[in-house]
């Protein structure tokens, strides 16, 4: 994993696993507050998350302003956003009826974590997607600037097989490779 997105992920397994003091180490991360446990601490500030939407597909959709969605929160005085990333997407599938869904990209507009191979539209899961990690850093370093809170969900359930068919996970989607070819 590119070491400039390694200590996004030691913060989330550390807000994760309940480490209560990780707030006062790392400042940018929300923790429980540590007097009162019905507030979060984020910033060095006692916190109530409020929000009133998501847009869950914010960085796995490339076509996607996130900046002007941002925006948004910060001048309703919202601080809390959730996205999605990993294996989920909502393309080609219509199951919850929801228009301009941003966790319904384009194919070529859909972001994983994991290479994608063109010309077989397969995932290499053992290679990282650079462009992915790129974008994710750049949400969440411009949402903490704004004060938003960043929610990461890895991983949900599938709720139509047409979910599971474009999944970076469905083995019918993942190219092998030999051992020692680069992408």
């Amino acid at each position: 994993m590119k070491k400039s997105v390694l200590p996004l992920f030691v913060a989330i397994l550390l807000v994760i696993t309940g480490y209560q003091a990780v707030s006062q180490v790392i400042p940018h991360v929300i923790s429980l507050h540590p007097k009162n446990s019905n507030y979060f601490l984020y910033q060095g500030k006692p916190t109530i998350l409020v929000t009133s939407g998501e847009h869950y597909g914010a960085v796995m959709n490339a076509d996607f302003d996130y900046e002007k969605y941002l925006k948004a929160l910060q001048n309703a005085q919202l601080n809390y956003t959730r996205i999605f990333i990993g294996p989920y997407s909502e393309m080609d599938d219509n199951t919850f009826g929801i228009s301009n869904n941003t966790m319904n990209p384009k194919p070529i507009s859909w972001l994983t974590p994991w290479a994608k191979e063109p010309s077989s539209d397969k995932y290499d899961i053992s290679h990282w997607n650079d462009a992915f990690f790129e974008r994710l850093k750049a949400f969440v370093l411009s949402a903490c600037n704004k004060g938003i809170v960043v929610e990461v969900t890895l991983f949900t359930s599938y709720y139509s097989g047409n979910q599971w068919s474009v999944s970076p996970f469905n083995p019918k989607k993942q190219y092998s490779r030999p051992r020692n070819a680069v992408l």
